[in-house]
């Protein structure tokens, strides 16, 4: 394959593909590992990763889901998710059942790793050639240093609660130096295995690359990362700048007439992005919930209600797009073909 051919690339360009899907998982690294820790640059940093790529790209989906009324109408899941998800959410609260955060922090991660999965496989269509051994190689080396992070002996990290504690994390130097040395051997055989298909002539960096980052940053983040900025933002990035890129051009497939170029549609999506995560933030300082203490004590009903409000868009996000991003959908052919109208 050429490499500068655009029918390889998911924008169709190999320099956006590289600048907004592959490399924001690398820049994310960089500034997490160099900024200084307590600088102004680093919160910064902070403030764009949490507040703007992954709270605000979970609202770019609505643009995919209950925005289109031909979707909307098209399957029970978009009343269904949300009604459930507030309810669900609400009782857990009020019954004071435990793991509320753990669930959310659990369920991002897998939806994150799936993502990375969904994005090399649509690679592998485009190259016309799929990898059932890439894609058990990718499972498996994004998810073994996310285990190993459980053993490592950091006591404290925080994705979602404001005190931690959401991860089952159990401190064993034994455990954990078996399980990088099997890491390890793991990611020397994958390498092998890309060596050889490059020797054969099986030559796909569009697939190799998208593969690489993901778990680059993961066994980077999750076996040596001891921050919240060195392991959660770089994941952040590799994960919400590529899902609006993304969301982009199959919006672009779907509807040409209403989504007319690329830049108008990724500036809908940033717009997006940067609105309804504002709102969500100035909704998340009133909550008393973002802590396991609703576990001891009685939550009112509003905090309760609030906190169930609050998530359902994180929750439906990662519902909608089990459903949304399946080879099985109604419109998976308009997304996944080639040719996007307004370059």
């Amino acid at each position: 394959m050429s490499v500068l051919d655009r029918k390889y690339w998911i924008l169709e360009s190999p320099p956006l593909d590289m600048l907004l899907i592959i490399l924001p998982g690398w820049i994310g690294v960089a500034l997490a590992w160099n900024l200084p820790q307590d600088s102004l640059w680093m919160t910064l940093f902070a403030l764009f990763a949490i507040w703007f790529v992954d709270a605000g790209h979970t609202y770019t989906t609505w643009w995919r889901t209950v925005f289109r009324k031909e979707e909307r109408e098209a399957h029970y899941i978009y009343w269904l998710a949300p009604v459930g998800t507030i309810i669900g959410i609400f009782l857990w609260i009020k019954l004071r059942l435990p793991y509320l955060w753990s669930f959310i922090a659990y369920n991002a991660i897998f939806h994150q790793i799936r993502q990375y999965y969904g994005v090399s496989r649509w690679y592998q269509k485009l190259n016309g050639r799929f990898c059932r051994v890439s894609n058990r190689f990718q499972y498996t080396l994004l998810v073994m240093p996310f285990i190993l992070f459980h053993f490592r002996g950091i006591d404290w990290i925080t994705m979602y609660s404001d005190d931690g504690g959401e991860l089952f994390l159990y401190p064993s130097p034994v455990l954990f130096k078996a399980g990088l040395a099997v890491y390890v051997a793991t990611l020397a055989a994958w390498l092998v295995f890309e060596a050889r298909l490059w020797l054969k002539g099986l030559r796909e960096p569009n697939r190799f690359l998208s593969m690489l980052v993901p778990i680059s940053i993961y066994g980077v983040g999750f076996t040596l990362g001891d921050t919240v900025a060195e392991v959660i933002f770089p994941i952040l990035m590799a994960h919400g700048i590529p899902y609006m890129a993304i969301m982009d051009v199959s919006l672009r497939r779907l509807n040409p007439a209403i989504f007319t170029s690329f830049l108008k549609v990724l500036c809908l999506m940033i717009f997006t992005a940067a609105l309804l995560s504002s709102i969500e933030s100035y909704a998340t300082d009133f909550l008393e919930t973002l802590n396991y203490a609703y576990r001891y004590r009685d939550t009112s009903t509003g905090q309760a209600l609030l906190t169930a409000l609050v998530m359902t868009p994180l929750i439906c996000h990662f519902i909608w797009d089990a459903y949304i991003w399946k080879g099985t959908h109604r419109e998976a052919k308009k997304v996944y073909g080639y040719s996007v109208p307004g370059r």
